[in-house]
């Protein structure tokens, strides 16, 4: 007598990966994962929402180069912000970078002045700018020379007690560049005043005087991080 074996047909998938696109919204996905929004319907809230922690939430956990790419939703900031969540300063969404979270776009933009040291002493700041402090050209003799940068240092640092003030939470100085970290950049001069005005690599500045300073005489000075 023949004997005839029969298998359910749902055995015969199992083992079986399937490779396609996912499509929310939409039949004809256009990326590995498509999100249509229904802008026709306004009673349905459309959007995507990343894992939402605080900042002391994220920093207890420890993420690899497995997870590079990775975004969260911070909700709040870490108290003590280090490590890996080092640049976690402000709510906002983050992404992680292979060793660190970094803000997407203004996720970060709530600097502390000990970040902002961090970001600079890891070059992740790029193409700042500032006007240098005020400070004043003695013109009483027919050539100058000014150190732009260490006139910018001890204005930052709070050198002379007695011409400057700070609130008492705020730390003892502002963080400033290195002299090699900066291009030094004269955006305009009274040439009825000045002539031959040239600035170094290291900030020094050196001018020849032509003629008396007015009311409107000045000179502005940019500093640019490289």
């Amino acid at each position: 007598m023949n004997k005839k074996l029969y298998l359910p047909l749902f055995t015969l998938a199992f083992g079986v990966s399937v490779y396609g696109q996912v499509g929310i919204n939409t039949s004809n996905p256009k990326a590995t994962l498509d999100v249509v929004g229904d802008a026709a319907n306004v009673s349905k809230l459309d959007g995507v929402i990343a894992p939402r922690l605080t900042g002391d939430q994220l920093t207890a956990k420890n993420y690899t180069t497995a997870q590079t790419g990775a975004i969260v939703y911070i909700t709040a900031a870490s108290a003590s912000p280090a490590g890996q969540t080092v640049n976690v300063t402000a709510p906002g969404y983050y992404y992680f970078d292979g060793s660190l979270w970094k803000g997407v776009g203004g996720g970060a933009s709530t600097l502390t002045a000990d970040n902002i040291t961090t970001k600079i002493d890891s070059n992740t700041i790029k193409g700042l700018f500032f006007y240098m402090p005020s400070i004043a050209l003695d013109l009483t003799q027919t050539s100058g020379v000014v150190n732009l940068y260490a006139r910018y240092t001890a204005q930052f640092g709070l050198a002379d007690t007695t011409t400057s003030a700070k609130n008492p939470a705020a730390p003892a100085s502002i963080p400033v560049l290195a002299s090699n970290q900066l291009n030094y950049y004269i955006t305009y001069y009274d040439k009825t005043v000045l002539s031959n005005v040239q600035v170094s690599d290291t900030g020094q500045l050196t001018y020849d005087v032509i003629g008396s300073a007015t009311d409107a005489t000045y000179v502005n000075i940019v500093f640019v991080q490289k």
